[in-house]
């Protein structure tokens, strides 16, 4: 990737997922190192009036293709900028509004206890009751909505976190 291209980015968007602009870049940059953009395709656009548009996009990475996401393109000091707001895929393929990375906590290992070795799945939905979800992994959460995402692995004496979601 050539070095502009980070810059373009950043230059040309207007990102929510991130408090500004020197944690956008590196937020692009880490992203960019995880998971590479394979390809993109424009499915619609449609113009809202003369300084918005919104565009749905299909993008193809190394290990996914997103379902159509829909991005805003609005006019700032005469110059066009995407708009990106914070999403999230669910199992079911639908997207829905997300919370901002800045707000996603990444845990470290010493917070947990070992629970399991190789590699243990989560997707816990509690949405719209008060049904308590109790797992054994001693998990008890009684709230209105709750989403737990991510991945563990686990040896014997230590547990890698990818990512975990508070309570929304």
């Amino acid at each position: 990737m050539k070095s502009g291209s980070i810059e373009e980015m950043v230059n040309n968007s207007i990102d929510d997922n991130y408090l500004d602009e020197a944690s956008q870049r590196q937020g692009y940059i880490q992203n960019l190192q995880e998971e590479k953009l394979k390809d993109f395709q424009i499915v619609s656009s449609k113009s809202i009036d003369e300084n918005t548009a919104e565009i749905k996009v299909i993008e193809t990475f190394e290990t996914i293709k997103t379902p159509k996401i829909a991005y805003k393109a609005i006019k700032v000091n005469n110059q066009w900028k995407i708009h990106v707001e914070p999403f999230e895929i669910k199992l079911d393929g639908s997207v829905v509004k997300g919370t901002p990375k800045y707000k996603v906590k990444k845990l470290d290992e010493k917070q947990f206890s070992t629970l399991a070795t190789g590699l243990v799945g989560y997707s816990m939905n509690n949405l719209g009751s008060s049904q308590s979800l109790t797992g054994s992994t001693k998990f008890n959460i009684s709230q209105n909505q709750i989403t737990f995402n991510g991945w563990q692995s686990c040896t014997s004496t230590s547990c890698d976190f990818l990512l975990c979601r508070d309570a929304i």
